[in-house]
């Protein structure tokens, strides 16, 4: 009776085994768990770090940016890994997000926050476009082999240009545009301790550097204001709550009430600076 229902479960696999093969990929149910968990905990950063950039936009509800945040990178996950069949997480990118926050701060455009969100609403329906066409696949390999991996190491180097920013290491300059910040602040020293955690536990080949890395920081920013009073991370008066609302930023790029001929020119603009570099961005994490 064993080797029969054996037999039936060959004949007739599950769901998940029919969708994403799992044992025809020499892979395990548990293997792929802790697979995602893994990725889900080197990830999570963006959970934090995306708010806090986008959360100094004037307009920009901080809370609302959380929790669409969290959602954006669940539903393209999902949408990934169900429809795609390909092991690849999808959230929101460190380079699009910062680059955003410098046009709309530096004042080189003259839109409010959710009218520059509809020129990158309209940049990714083109770029979806050459996506589903082969215009992107030529536009790819008519492109040098040594500027692709330029690409990849120049955004790299600027999303780490942000984080030592935010982290406090370095700082604007008027003379020589950047310069070392202040050694002695607990914010930077803390932030140097996670770098150098993170870079030992790659070293030693460490599974979870990245988070064993961010854990640290959050434990020591607790001690800095328990201890020093720093007051740079409150402990909430609650640890589980419902997300953010999005009631007052959800369906705002819509709101063409505010656009102007005048502005027309820098929607235009917006679409192709970040259509352009949205293909660069994807070009590189391509050949990661």
């Amino acid at each position: 009776m064993s080797a029969e229902l054996a037999g039936q479960r060959q004949t007739n696999p599950s769901f998940i085994e029919a969708t994403f093969k799992v044992s025809e990929r020499k892979s395990t149910i548990g293997t792929e768990v802790y697979a995602g968990f893994i990725t889900f905990l080197a990830m999570s950063y963006i959970l934090a770090v995306n708010p806090a950039i986008l959360g100094d936009i004037p307009g920009m509800d901080r809370g609302a940016v959380f929790t669409a945040t969290a959602l954006a990178a669940a539903f393209a996950t999902l949408i990934m890994g169900v429809f795609g069949n390909y092991p690849v997480m999808l959230a929101p990118g460190m380079s699009m997000n910062g680059f955003f926050k410098g046009m709309l701060l530096s004042g080189s455009v003259a839109l409010v926050w959710h009218e520059a969100l509809l020129g990158i609403f309209f940049s990714g329906i083109i770029y979806l476009i050459l996506s589903m066409t082969k215009i992107r696949k030529a536009m790819i390999e008519s492109i040098p082999e040594d500027l692709k991996l330029a690409i990849t190491v120049s955004l790299g180097l600027f999303i780490a240009f942000l984080g030592l920013k935010n982290a406090g290491i370095i700082v604007s300059n008027p003379i020589i545009l950047v310069s070392m910040g202040d050694i002695l602040d607990p914010k930077v020293i803390i932030a140097y301790i996670s770098i150098f955690i993170a870079l030992g536990c790659m070293v030693r080949d460490i599974k979870l550097a990245t988070f064993i890395s961010f854990v640290s920081a959050i434990i020591l920013t607790i001690l800095a204001d328990t201890f020093m009073g720093t007051n740079n991370a409150p402990i909430p008066d609650q640890l589980v709550a419902m997300p953010p609302s999005m009631a007052g930023s959800f369906g705002a790029i819509f709101d063409f009430s505010g656009l102007t001929a005048e502005k027309m020119f820098d929607l235009l603009f917006i679409v192709i600076i970040f259509l352009i570099v949205d293909f660069f961005d994807g070009l590189a994490r391509l050949w990661v």
